[in-house]
């Protein structure tokens, strides 16, 4: 798309009273003393197309008097025709005050605000619409990039890369892999993950083999320590043997050490004190037994009988509790039955009143007889079935008043029956505690006691003649197991050195296999740590060579930029950036005023060709610049001069 501007008419925008500039597509100058007015012949354009200032802020464009105060009446106005794509546009906008009436008033109030009248060829378009039209001539962000030799290098430094790599197109990874014989080995890896995803891999795994080598000789050293000196000369084999034959020999004396304890005349001993301790515990139950269990059973039947009392007893309250409650439901019941009943007869005795107007409501006059006999007799049907409506609903609700009634009254009956009959059973309950409690009186001082009992006597001096004998014959099985023991403790004090022994033995070959293992780790770690840097290498060759061809490229699209666009740190990382640079010198770092409109200039011209628009250009302050750089686009230079009191236009 080419658009280029052919006149553009300010009338009461901003400082320009009314200015008409005749460009007729063609590159021009403007000259202008300080504060004529030159930026906001741009301003204008901008305004007229975006509703935004150079900077795509809110501007204000209401003109001010000499006391710098805002002249509401007045109606800011531009105008513009421009040749797009060959074919002749016009476009038009102006702002207008918004006023309110002032009550009891014919003054009108300025609101504050203001309302914007906008036109393509003439045709009046809402905002919303306007605004799509334009869109679809120019997009918004494009023309401020195409038009402002400012926009591209103000814009943040992500936001200009991102759009310098759109326009150059991004190179790949197998771009870069392909340019250097070196990196070939790389070819593999980008078919699993992506360079930056196998940096990241490479330096983790870097960093986890160092560490884990960094570990090896402290732990070589610590199992040294922990090897210990054989303090015999003995073969372990035949340590081995003897641990055996020892081990034998302790089991032999632990059955004869078991055996002891488990001796016969013992063991027989306390079988015939439990049998007599058995028939002595069943001649005391023969004895005490019977009354006892007698007493038990009537204790048990008397607490029974409490518990039913005290269960018969929260049941009455209860129903009671359910009495009242359903008492005061009928009481309100029947009140709400003779209101009802009285809300009914009243209704029965209400007489049909005729209040029907003969007089027209919109016209005044009398109406005819017999159209007030039919709004009579219509008003009386409808009274008539309004009445007989209520007296039905009326009589239903009596209904079911009384039933409710009826029901709550049975529920109170059956209640009520139910007292009578917790009252009988509690009666019968009370007489059933008072004959327990009279026999377990009687029974009461008549305990039998089986110690008084000359069988019970007897069979208690059995049993301690046999503990006796139990006692005499345990010291004698004491001194045989002390015997054995002092025999196994020997044994077993031998055979605990010899397996120390060994298990010294056994322990420094874990110890030797353990280091030797280690030794052959510290190996492997050594060859992968070579490994992954000649990996970091690879890496960083490809970074580097990356770089050198984007910058290549994207520097190549420009005739004075050129642009770093990454930045090596002192840790030799890479990093992004975006400056834009001539000779070395950053635009932001020393360009001067008149180079940093060329470098502008020429990537507004790269930008137009990529996105293939030609819109007029503006270039402010541009009296400093003795050669400017020549661009497809039309031109608009805005020139300091002292002598130009007003605007002046030279194409």
């Amino acid at each position: 798309m080419k658009l280029r501007l052919l006149t553009l008419d300010i009338t009461d925008f901003a400082g320009i009273r009314h200015e008409t500039f005749s460009f007729a597509g063609k590159d021009a100058k403007i000259y202008g003393d300080n504060a004529t007015g030159k930026t906001t012949t741009a301003l204008a354009m901008y305004w007229l197309l975006f509703d935004k200032g150079l900077e795509w802020q809110k501007v204000d464009i209401v003109p001010k008097d000499e006391n710098n105060i805002h002249i509401h009446e007045k109606v800011p106005r531009v105008e513009a025709v421009f040749n797009c794509d060959g074919k002749k546009l016009t476009l038009r906008r102006e702002s207008d005050a918004n006023y309110e009436n002032v009550e009891g008033s014919n003054e009108k109030h300025y609101k504050n605000s203001r309302s914007t009248r906008q036109y393509i060829d003439d045709v009046p378009y809402p905002i919303t619409k306007y605004k799509a039209e334009i869109n679809k001539i120019i997009d918004e962000e494009v023309f401020k990039l195409v038009t402002n030799p400012d926009a591209f290098p103000q814009l943040h430094w992500q936001d200009k890369r991102k759009m310098l790599f759109e326009i150059a197109g991004d190179v790949s990874d197998t771009q870069v892999i392909e340019s250097s014989k070196e990196l070939k080995a790389l070819l593999d890896i980008i078919d699993r993950r992506d360079i930056e995803d196998h940096k990241k891999v490479v330096a983790e795994q870097l960093k986890r083999a160092k560490a884990d080598l960094e570990h090896i000789p402290v732990k070589i050293n610590t199992l040294d320590e922990q090897l210990q000196d054989n303090p015999s000369d003995a073969d372990m084999t035949q340590v081995q043997k003897k641990i055996e034959q020892y081990q034998a020999r302790l089991d032999e004396l632990e059955e004869q050490k078991s055996a002891a304890k488990n001796g016969g005349a013992v063991l027989d001993i306390k079988r015939e004190i439990s049998e007599k301790q058995f028939e002595l515990d069943n001649l005391k139950r023969e004895i005490e037994g019977g009354s006892t269990d007698k007493k038990n059973g009537l204790q048990r039947q008397l607490s029974s009988l409490e518990s039913d009392i005290d269960i018969l007893k929260s049941q009455y309250k209860r129903i009671d509790r359910d009495i009242d409650d359903l008492k005061r439901s009928r009481e309100r019941a029947l009140e709400e039955y003779h209101a009802l009943k009285k809300e009914r007869d009243s209704v029965e005795l209400q007489k049909f009143k005729s209040d029907v107007d003969d007089t027209c409501p919109t016209c005044g006059q009398p109406l005819q007889e017999h159209k007030v006999e039919e709004a009579r007799q219509h008003a009386e049907a409808e009274f008539n079935q309004k009445k007989s409506r209520r007296l039905e609903q009326l009589e239903s609700d009596i209904e079911r008043k009384i039933k409710s009634g009826k029901d709550i009254a049975t529920s109170i009956s059956v209640n009520e029956g139910k007292l009578d009959t917790i009252d009988i059973n509690i009666a019968h309950t009370e007489k059933e505690i008072e004959k327990v409690q009279k026999q377990l009186y009687r029974l009461t001082g008549d305990d039998v006691k089986a110690e008084d009992d000359d069988r019970y006597k007897r069979l208690q001096e059995e049993i301690e003649e046999l503990q006796a004998k139990q006692t005499d014959e345990e010291a004698t099985v004491k001194d045989k197991i002390a015997s054995v023991q002092s025999d196994i403790e020997g044994y077993r004090n031998e055979l605990d050195e010899l397996k120390a022994l060994l298990a010294s033995d056994r322990a420094n070959e874990r110890i030797k296999a353990s280091i030797m293992e280690l030794h052959q780790e510290e190996e492997r770690l050594l060859d992968l740590i070579e490994e992954l840097k000649h990996d970091q290498h690879l890496v960083d060759e490809f970074t580097k060579t990356k770089v050198n061809l984007i910058t290549e490229k994207v520097n190549g699209m420009f005739d004075l930029a050129r642009f770093k666009l990454f930045h090596q740190q002192v840790n030799g990382d890479i990093k992004e950036t975006c400056e834009i640079m001539v000779d070395g010198v950053t635009y932001d770092g020393g360009l001067n005023n008149a180079m940093q409109i060329n470098v502008g200039l020429d990537i507004v011209q790269t930008l137009s060709n990529h996105f293939n628009v030609e819109a007029p250009i503006f270039i402010d302050n541009s009296e400093s610049v003795t050669q400017l750089k020549e661009v497809p686009a039309q031109q608009i230079q805005l020139i300091v001069s002292e002598s130009d009191k007003v605007l002046k236009l030279k194409n």
